[in-house]
């Protein structure tokens, strides 16, 4: 009993994060020395496109975030700032005009009411008094 839970455990796969050299000796062994998915294999472009993707972005996953946007050139993140700001500027003036435009307190008269809410007061009954 205890050879066969122990075989078991073995072949479930791990839940840790692997790195992606392990990754790619996975996605290799998989695929075979032509490089091409088995006949059979009903997730063969699911493979191709993770290979695509794990190559793709080997070259780009040694940056940090920071040294990301420090390698842009000084102008385009200017550009960049100048465009997140212009945006927020924007979006203040939007809001006050929509609350100029549409008060909160009052109700708008001319189109219909999306749903309404009406509180009635009950008389008392001789049991509650």
């Amino acid at each position: 009993m205890m050879f066969a839970s122990a075989v078991r455990r073995e072949q479930v796969p791990s839940s840790r994060p692997v790195s992606r050299e392990q990754r790619m000796q996975r996605l290799a062994q998989g695929a075979g020395a032509s490089g091409a998915a088995a006949p059979g294999d009903p997730h063969a472009k699911l493979k191709r496109a993770g290979r695509a993707i794990d190559e793709w972005s080997a070259s780009r996953s040694e940056k940090t975030l920071w040294q990301s946007w420090t390698s842009i050139s000084p102008r385009t993140r200017i550009a960049f700032g100048l465009c997140a700001a212009a945006f927020s500027v924007a979006g203040l003036y939007v809001s006050d005009w929509l609350e100029q435009e549409y008060p909160a307190g009052t109700p708008r008269k001319d189109g219909p009411k999306l749903f309404s809410i009406s509180v009635v007061d009950r008389a008392p009954t001789a049991q509650q008094s």
